[in-house]
């Protein structure tokens, strides 16, 4: 039982999926969360504030 718990331990056969598996989970979960950031009222507004105040550099 315990050749068997050592060879299991050191057996890093599926990990790469794994590894990959997560990173698509993080940036998935990522993803959603600068979306809904990105379509809320308050990042548009705050957008315009900045075009408004570079243009209003510009012209004056």
């Amino acid at each position: 039982m315990r050749n068997m718990l050592t060879r299991v331990m050191k057996d890093q056969r599926g990990m790469t999926t794994v590894e990959y598996a997560m990173g698509t989970a993080a940036v998935v979960g990522l993803g959603g969360v600068l979306i809904k950031f990105f379509s809320s009222d308050t990042f548009r507004n705050i957008i315009w504030a900045v075009i408004r105040n570079a243009l209003s550099g510009f012209i004056g």
